[in-house]
């Protein structure tokens, strides 16, 4: 119904639209002016680069110790990992699994410990991170 009227509203502006066109024409120019023509030598442009928070490390680290996490009482590095920002997990209902870092999923984020990569037991290299006692850990860094 409302397709209808809107269509009905088109058709009966559309004769008083073409009507108006013929004033809506260009002025033409007169033969009389005379157009001054004035050539630019150089156009020289600069410009400054400036970088907003620009970090001078190649990586920044963050880096979580054992007092961040006291206050939460962790059992398991899943849990400590849960208290992280950016930090989160496919499921976190009896395992910890999938750590998604940053928002990308659990495939681009690698574990390690001491150093060494955790071997995944899955094909998207996830880590079960509750499976770390949270006594264990010194510190969380994440690069």
């Amino acid at each position: 119904m409302k397709l209808v009227k809107k269509l009905a509203m088109g058709v009966a502006i559309a004769p008083f639209a073409f009507a108006m066109a013929p004033f809506a024409n260009a002025q033409d120019a007169n033969a009389d002016t005379a157009v001054s023509k004035e050539e630019m030598t150089e156009v020289v442009v600069t410009g400054n680069i400036r970088f907003r928070d620009r970090q001078p490390v190649e990586n920044p680290t963050l880096v979580y110790d054992t007092e961040y996490f006291q206050r939460f009482e962790p059992v398991s590095v899943g849990e400590m990992l849960k208290r992280v920002p950016g930090v989160t997990f496919t499921s976190d209902m009896l395992e910890y699994d999938g750590v998604s870092m940053r928002g990308l999923p659990p495939g681009y984020t690698t574990i390690l410990i001491n150093g060494r990569k955790a071997a995944g037991g899955e094909k998207d290299r996830s880590f079960f991170v509750d499976r770390i006692p949270s006594e264990l850990v010194d510190r969380i860094e994440i690069i």
